[in-house]
């Protein structure tokens, strides 16, 4: 059993990629449209991965440990373990795995874990673990507003993670369903615009590792199609809309 000490969770600036997506937006072509697109939504699919836990060599043999990078800057309420989860799978599933538990003296956590900036005091994250698994994490902006939360869904056996939900100020804007049962598995992407609406569709088959399939689709306010396209191999193969 791998274990190591932290009092940290991972500090993703969502403000930046909340931007970029707005960008998806414009009125560019079809193609454009479609590879903007892809390493915003990829790099959600990731986010509840980022733990800053890897080692990245600099000029060796100087090295940049993430861990206590961020243990500098921030200090937590309550100092919890996290034990690793060897993956075994292909290099699609590793987006549903669960790579840690989170522990307490040695047992799984359930509780919350508050994280605050060491120059100010001020509370930077909150996370809410249930049996080692994270399921809410908040953060705050230095005027000690929530300016965007994740929620984590788990199968019920609780081995492998479903999807992810991103709010902003509260407000659901971007919703991640790994291997989605009406899509022959794809993984989907939804957007909602800040008026509440969903705004934009994106499906990517996440079987094949080059991503040789995909759609995206675009709704108005009122729910109708506005713009629809279908990919192959990267290549647009059909306008649908």
């Amino acid at each position: 059993m791998s274990i190591w000490t932290s009092s940290f969770s991972s500090k993703l600036n969502f403000s930046l990629t909340r931007k970029r997506l707005a960008l998806i937006g414009k009125n560019t072509s079809a193609s454009s449209l479609y590879f903007k697109a892809l390493p915003v939504l990829v790099a959600f699919a990731f986010s509840p991965f980022l733990f800053f836990e890897q080692k990245e060599l600099v000029n060796e043999p100087t090295e940049i440990d993430w861990q206590e990078y961020w243990a500098s800057l921030s200090y937590s309420d309550v100092n919890l373990e996290f034990q690793r989860i060897p993956f075994i799978g292909d290099s699609i599933s590793i987006l549903q795995h669960i790579p840690r538990l989170a522990l307490l003296d040695g047992k799984i956590y359930t509780g919350v874990q508050n994280t605050y900036e060491k120059d100010t005091d001020l509370l930077e994250h909150s996370s809410i673990y249930v049996d080692g698994l994270i399921v809410h994490a908040k953060y705050f902006d230095s005027e000690g507003t929530e300016s965007s939360s994740l929620d984590y869904f788990y199968n019920p056996q609780k081995k492998k993670l479903i999807s992810t939900r991103y709010y902003q100020y509260s407000k659901l804007s971007l919703e991640t369903i790994y291997s989605s049962p009406s899509h022959n598995g794809a993984m989907v992407f939804k957007h909602w615009n800040e008026r509440g609406y969903l705004e934009m569709l994106s499906i990517l088959d996440k079987r094949d590792p080059n991503i040789t399939y995909g759609e995206v689709i675009r709704y108005d306010k009122n729910g109708t199609v506005t713009f629809h396209e279908r990919y192959e191999g990267l290549e647009l193969v059909e306008k649908i809309k």
